[in-house]
């Protein structure tokens, strides 16, 4: 059957993604704020950093401890494992796949009950970092603020030594991130979760492509937060993220949203420790709704949890994935200069027009990332830019931003290192205007940030291939 031309089953939410929600249920006890909200964010910012505090006090072998849970996500520490160690559990996030969402929800649920545990508040929720507004773009100043006994202070961040002034982000000073950085328009209009390893496209990897990686490598510059194995170290690690889950709980709220439905997502468990040290397992298909099955919702959310409208359902698999209309080889990152590659239609497609007026998502999908350790470095994708234009993020050419964050294949979960953005609009864009004719399109890469110290002596990164992909 043609999928394309199949008529969906229609379910209720509350039968597909809210077990239990059959008759009338208050609302959950925990509620995730915003930490800039005006009077909302000084208790729990307060109780988060007496909490920090206490578990850095602990030693890395205690599973409630600063250091070990900031190892599950990552850690160069490379212990000799005993019979059911749980270091086993160390540096185990999933990036690059369809599991990223679903991980990192758990991670945060069992963190924040160690957290609460740890703080003495028994109302202790995670707060957000709602960086996508404009009064909000620069870090929260409790979390640059390096006086004594600070737990929440962390000096290995972004410092502002990228070579172009318009770029110097220094973190710990407030300076504002820009919003072409913070943006996840992209991401919420997505129709689809997306599938494994990112095929086909959905919220899932455009969430993880854009805030969430190059925010890490923003946030981070030459510190904690721009390399897996260290980035939970920061504190600000888990405001990023919880905002990274409120995101996908407002897409879910969307009408018309595909949630995911494959048994190999819903069944896939995931260890972790609670506030006790005991282990635990939860799975994706226990993680759906925050407020039904996790106790917890946001401050933007509504404060009892409702159905939700009927939502068509395929599975990601059944689905029809976006054809490759159009390739380029792999290109050689330069971290002083502007690197581009030329995509050319494949010869099958040749006659089928890129970014049709129609609408049809069109994927510019980078994969199989070649690189080592820390990357501070980061680009602005232009898409069809001459080579004397004037290029900005408010322009006409600008079309996302890659973060060489989690990307590297072999690393946790990741197997094909794969980054994506919907460029169809720009696309569309060009071609009224007259910018762009068809046919080949251009992806060019400007590097922006500072440079690390592991930068400095390793090799270029290295992008395999290059793909368009058209629904």
């Amino acid at each position: 059957m043609d999928l394309r031309r199949r008529t969906f089953s229609m379910a209720l939410a509350a039968t597909a993604l809210t077990p239990g929600l059959a008759g009338a249920q208050a609302g959950p006890r925990y509620v995730r704020r915003d930490v800039y909200a005006t009077g909302a964010g000084a208790a729990p910012l307060a109780a988060y950093a007496r909490a920090v505090a206490a578990m850095k006090a602990r030693p890395a072998t205690d599973p409630t401890s600063w250091a070990f849970q900031a190892n599950i996500h990552g850690t160069y520490d490379d212990p000799v494992l005993g019979p059911n160690d749980p270091r086993a559990m160390w540096s185990s996030c999933q990036h690059s796949n369809w599991h990223f969402l679903s991980w990192h929800r758990i991670y945060l649920h069992y963190f924040e009950r160690i957290v609460r545990a740890a703080s003495g508040q028994p109302s202790f929720a995670l707060p957000y970092w709602n960086y996508e507004l404009a009064t909000r773009r620069a870090l929260p100043p409790a979390f640059r603020t390096p006086t004594i006994g600070n737990a929440l202070y962390v000096a290995a961040r972004n410092d502002g030594s990228d070579p172009d002034p318009l770029f110097r982000i220094n973190i710990n000073r407030g300076d504002r991130i820009p919003a072409s950085v913070v943006r996840s328009t992209n991401a919420m209009a997505a129709a689809r979760f997306g599938g494994p390893q990112g095929v086909p496209p959905g919220v899932s990897n455009l969430l993880e492509s854009q805030p969430h990686n190059i925010l890490h490598v923003v946030i981070g510059g030459d510190g904690l937060m721009s390399d897996p194995a260290t980035a939970a170290q920061d504190p600000i690690f888990w405001l990023h993220h919880a905002n990274i889950d409120r995101l996908w709980s407002r897409w879910a709220r969307q009408p018309g949203r595909v949630p995911p439905s494959d048994t190999a997502w819903l069944d896939r468990k995931w260890t972790f420790f609670d506030e006790r040290g005991a282990r635990v397992e939860m799975s994706g298909r226990q993680i759906l709704n925050t407020a039904t099955q996790l106790d917890y919702r946001y401050d933007d959310e509504p404060a009892t949890p409702t159905p939700a409208a009927p939502q068509p359902t395929v599975t990601e698999t059944e689905a029809i994935p976006p054809a490759p209309v159009a390739q380029a080889g792999g290109v050689t990152l330069d971290r002083t200069r502007p690197v581009a590659a030329t995509l050319r239609a494949l010869p099958t497609e040749s006659a089928r027009p890129v970014a049709p007026e129609s609408g049809a998502p069109t994927y510019l999908v980078l994969e199989g990332f070649d690189y080592k350790g820390r990357q501070s470095t980061w680009y602005e994708i232009y898409v069809n830019a001459p080579d004397a234009a004037r290029l900005s993020a408010g322009g006409p050419y600008f079309a996302g931003n890659l973060g060489l964050f989690g990307l590297a294949g072999g690393h946790h979960g990741t197997e094909v290192g794969r980054t994506v953005l919907e460029i169809g609009d720009v696309l569309r864009r060009q071609r009224r205007a007259g910018l762009w004719r068809g046919g080949e399109v251009t992806v060019r890469f400007v590097p922006r940030g500072p440079r690390s110290a592991t930068e400095s002596t390793s090799p270029a990164p290295k992008i395999g291939a290059i793909r368009l992909l058209q629904q």
